[in-house]
């Protein structure tokens, strides 16, 4: 015979309906109030991979906190808390080397209990052109390449990406910021500079524009650098949420300020040849925190395909 309590005025049945609303239930085994998991448990070098925590009972968890071992350029994971999940973006450099990395999680649930859990993402290679680019500069253009200008660039570009939005500021895939069929360097390509290498390409680079070609926002989101630095020249940062950042590159105008609103497709700036640069160009890149992403998936996608999983609920 099936046992009930009486709840709020009415008949609840006493068993998994009562632990699927957050009750204890002290005759049946405890559920685990989490399901942690990966949109895909394997991501190429350069690529975009996401945690997903969401809970297992009717009531929300508290909070989640995450990292990961030995995965380059990231240890502590920046969770959001996207309709019911906890979600973070896990960007995988291009230098990274292929191999299986442990992600510990801390979960808090509804009652403020911790739980831990691990999961493993896979690491595999991506295939990257075997050509590589070669560059003369100029020593007065080389001169923008010091130590100490390197640093104050990294410096400004640090305090832009500090405190990204909470929620995710975009919407729907990313546009390509400047008209352009002339693709002068590719992501990921390898690149020397007066002989040496100074390793992998971060960005897409367009050529063909010319000075004075529009550029526009790759997508909705706030801007949070627009400044000259040294070796990027007019730059323009936008944070489009979740630590997901674009940046655009030696312009020779800049036609946005930090704190302004933009949506994909606004005027944020003109092509141009500034810093370090040996003809106009817009040199484009997508980050995730101080890892460069390839841009190229998020033409055609939208990234938030990333942070929703069909769990087949």
């Amino acid at each position: 015979m099936a046992v009930v309590l009486v709840a709020a005025g009415g008949l609840v049945a006493a068993g998994p309906r009562l632990q699927d609303e957050g009750y204890d239930v002290p005759w049946l085994a405890p559920k685990t109030p989490y399901v942690a998991d990966l949109k895909a448990t394997v991501v190429g070098q350069g690529e975009l991979g996401a945690v997903h925590v969401a809970p297992a009972l009717k009531p929300d968890l508290q909070a989640v906190a995450g990292s990961i071992t030995g995965l380059r350029g990231v240890s502590a994971l920046r969770f959001a808390h996207l309709e019911r999940s906890w979600v973070a973006l896990i960007p995988v450099s291009y230098n990274n080397q292929p191999g299986d990395y442990p992600i510990a999680l801390t979960i808090t649930d509804h009652k403020g209990r911790t739980h831990e859990a691990t999961l493993t993402i896979t690491v595999e290679t991506s295939t990257f052109t075997t050509s590589s680019q070669y560059l003369q500069l100029s020593p007065a253009i080389n001169s923008l390449r010091t130590p100490d200008k390197i640093a104050e660039d990294a410096a400004k570009t640090a305090a832009a990406k500090a405190a990204p939005a909470l929620e995710p500021l975009w919407t729907g895939p990313f546009v390509q910021p400047v008209e352009s069929d002339k693709v002068t360097t590719e992501f990921g390509h390898g690149r020397y500079i007066n002989g040496v290498f100074q390793g992998r390409h971060s960005g897409i680079d367009w050529g063909s524009v010319g000075t004075g070609a529009p550029v526009i926002a790759a997508n909705s989101g706030k801007v949070v650098l627009a400044t000259m630095l040294h070796a990027s020249g007019n730059t323009v940062m936008i944070d489009h949420g979740l630590g997901l950042f674009s940046s655009y590159l030696h312009l020779s105008a800049i036609e946005v300020a930090v704190g302004d609103m933009v949506a994909a497709g606004d005027l944020i700036g003109l092509t141009g040849s500034t810093g370090v640069s040996t003809g106009p160009h817009l040199h484009f890149t997508l980050w995730v925190g101080d890892v460069a992403t390839n841009p190229w998936p998020w033409f055609e996608h939208d990234p938030m395909e990333l942070l929703i999983l069909d769990r087949g609920d």
